[in-house]
């Protein structure tokens, strides 16, 4: 024997010699042993693992092939219940990630709502216990092709009899989206009827226009809703829905006065006398926030307006913010005196053209030489102005061009004029070239 193995043999048998040591060692390996019999004769035990999800795998599956997917639920869970060891099944040992749950798909090859086999087994298949039972032996899941179709919003509202007395309400709602996209199950959308929005009105005694959260459902011709859809991507959906309020009372009219020259602009009331008639209405006005004496009834735009009487025309369905079939008038006569008012005709010339955003190598070429401008406007600034008052500005990124060719119908401006419009519209082609 070696030195160093003598001097090996030495140290062991001197710790051999040591009480303390072989106390110490003689209680590590009581624990070994201890351990070993209790795993070996552990008692066994029964857990039940909760909520374990299913895993409905639909990539290269046979509804897969047939065009078919999941409609409605496809969060499915089950128990699973096993046995073995307590040490090896006990409180928290084994979770769901231990287990691989799945629903056999191979049968389905048509739409419908088809039941699933549901299989279970373990992740690790070493692993010492027994799986005894699962909580659902089968599932039952809806197949079936996607579709979509587009449709108009039904609103409906839950009672009828909901404002104060003297005011009034029709159904001329304004909505989020005048029409959604249901999409689902084709077998559904091919009975899709209509889309309600189900307005849940609690205040009896409503005096200003009121929007609500309504809820959407799309239904059946028999009124049975349907399942297995959505509304604009969601299965939930909402849309607010604004429920018109009216007052009915007497009111008087007034105009919107566009393109209007400075002085008239500046002093309406004073340069504009209009006459109505009738000179007023009793009509139902919307209550939404704001109080006007006047009904405003449309615009008049200075291009149309000459020297003398103008008269105009307004149709009260046309107007916003009043309840037209409220009154027995339909259409209200405006009548504009446009007295001391001269008149000239001007050539607005190529020359005083601007043109912007010209195609880079392209030319730009007008078929006409100069328009004729007819002016309007107090004789002393009329005669003061000549070609060269007149201005107007293309800019070819605003202009439709179809081949090479184009129109342009934007206003012609007045430069320097306070009382001075330009009367009717007027149109200039042009062609662009290389």
């Amino acid at each position: 024997m070696s030195k160093e193995k003598r001097k090996e043999s030495s140290k062991i048998l001197s710790l051999l010699r040591n009480d303390r040591f072989v106390m110490i060692l003689s209680l590590i390996l009581a624990v070994i042993f201890w351990a070993g019999v209790c795993v070996s004769f552990s008692p066994q035990t029964i857990s039940v693992i909760k909520d374990v999800p299913i895993v409905i795998d639909m990539e290269n599956s046979v509804p897969d092939s047939c065009g078919l997917q999941i409609f409605g639920d496809d969060n499915f869970t089950v128990d699973i219940t096993v046995s073995g060891s307590r040490y090896v099944i006990g409180e928290n040992l084994l979770s769901a990630k231990d287990f691989k749950v799945i629903a056999v798909t191979s049968n389905v090859n048509s739409p419908g709502l088809h039941p699933l086999q549901v299989k279970v087994s373990k992740v690790n298949e070493d692993a010492n216990f027994t799986i005894d039972n699962i909580s659902e032996s089968s599932i039952s899941v809806y197949f079936d092709a996607l579709a979509k179709s587009e449709i108009p919003v039904t609103v409906k509202l839950n009672k009828q009899d909901f404002v104060k007395t003297g005011y009034i309400t029709d159904e001329n709602f304004i909505l989020d989206d005048e029409k959604v996209t249901v999409s689902g199950a084709a077998t559904e959308i091919a009975q899709l009827d209509s889309v309600i929005a189900d307005v849940q009105i609690a205040d009896d005694e409503l005096s200003t226009t009121t929007t609500y959260s309504a809820p959407l459902t799309a239904y059946n011709k028999a009124g049975t809703p349907l399942k297995y859809v959505q509304i604009n991507g969601q299965d939930n959906a909402e849309i607010s829905v604004n429920v018109p309020v009216y007052r009915m009372g007497s009111h008087g009219l007034d105009v919107k006065f566009t393109n209007t020259p400075p002085m008239y602009s500046k002093n309406a009331d004073s340069y504009l006398e209009c006459s109505f008639s009738p000179s007023s209405l009793n009509i139902a006005v919307l209550q939404n926030g704001t109080a006007a004496d006047k009904i405003n009834i449309g615009e008049i735009d200075f291009s149309q307006v000459k020297a003398g009487e103008n008269k105009f025309k307004f149709n009260l369905v046309d107007v916003k913010n009043i309840k037209a079939d409220s009154t027995k008038v339909k259409t209200v006569d405006v009548s504009l005196d446009m007295e001391k008012i001269a008149t000239k005709k001007v050539d607005l010339t190529m020359d005083n053209l601007s043109v912007l955003n010209v195609p880079d190598e392209n030319n730009i070429k007008f078929y006409n030489s100069s328009v004729n401008v007819t002016l309007y406007g107090k004789k002393s600034e009329l005669e003061k102005l000549d070609s060269a008052s007149l201005t107007a500005s293309i800019d070819l990124e605003e202009n439709t061009v179809t081949e090479n060719n184009g129109r342009y119908e934007g206003p012609i401006r007045i430069k320097n004029a306070d009382s001075c419009w330009i009367y009717g519209k007027y149109e200039l082609s042009y062609t662009l070239t290389k």
